[in-house]
């Protein structure tokens, strides 16, 4: 009898700890993305989009940077807005690096509304021969 109390004593200890060493390696996640700075997290999405790039990289980068623009959208927006404009020249790791910008916006909702104006050119813009590029620019507006 006392060999069972002293068993399940250990069970729920061991569940207590692995709980709370769960808990904090959360909390020391959140710490990292809030350290990471715009600029290497934009350089980490531009290299890791496309079929060439890391998937999982990509998406997990495009959260991040969701993640600090709904914090900081005065501070996110106007730089995915520069990037994009800078972004026009064709090529497809070009479309897919905007592609991906997008999506950050369109995962900001209404924290992306200085964001309007270049997502607009982007769907009027004649010479924008991507339709995904196109989708996505109006997905984002919506």
């Amino acid at each position: 009898m006392d060999k069972t109390r002293l068993r399940r004593c250990s069970l729920i200890v061991s569940v207590i700890v692995t709980l709370g060493c769960g808990t904090y390696a959360q909390q020391r996640q959140r710490v990292a993305v809030q350290a990471e700075d715009l600029s290497s997290l934009l350089q980490a999405l531009k290299e890791n989009v496309g079929l060439a790039g890391n998937i999982v990289v990509s998406l997990e980068t495009q959260k991040k940077i969701s993640e600090l623009g709904k914090r900081e959208p005065g501070a996110v927006v106007p730089v995915i807005v520069r990037e994009l404009k800078a972004a026009r020249v064709s090529g497809r790791k070009t479309a897919d690096y905007r592609i991906a910008l997008m999506s950050v916006l369109e995962g900001l909702g209404p924290a992306a509304e200085g964001a309007v104006t270049v997502l607009t050119e982007i769907v009027q813009d004649e010479k924008e021969r991507n339709d995904f590029v196109l989708l996505k620019a109006r997905m984002a507006l919506t």
